[in-house]
């Protein structure tokens, strides 16, 4: 079996995108899995899905998904992934509950600015 990829998890390079020496189907095999529910997510089901093989195929990954998964560090990076786009949802998230704030205010502004005249 091949050495598994030395990854830093901590690394601001985004350890989700292609890795050096990683190969094109490697990588569009892990974006497979990766994409899908973080609670369904399987390598069967990512192996079904990648070769469009129905759900009720009972069809497990080959020898090379499971050495590329391995090598590759597919269920780290799909985590690191998933708590990149959460980080990412609750600051989208924190980011227009300000604007709604910061909008009451203006209003709240204009109506006691109206008021007075």
């Amino acid at each position: 079996m091949a050495e598994r990829y030395l990854l830093n998890l901590e690394d601001p390079n985004q350890c989700w995108f292609r890795l050096p020496h990683e190969p094109t189907k490697a990588y569009t095999a892990f974006c497979v899995y990766r994409d899908l529910d973080v609670y369904t997510r399987s390598m069967a089901k990512a192996y079904r899905r990648y070769r469009n093989l129905p759900e009720s195929n009972s069809s497990g990954p080959s020898g090379t998904w499971t050495e590329w998964s391995i090598r590759f560090r597919w269920r780290e990076r799909a985590a690191a992934y998933d708590k990149h786009r959460d980080e990412a949802q609750l600051e989208a998230e924190a980011k227009e509950d300000e604007d709604k704030e910061r909008l009451e205010m203006l209003n709240e502004q204009k109506l006691d600015l109206e008021d007075s005249d």
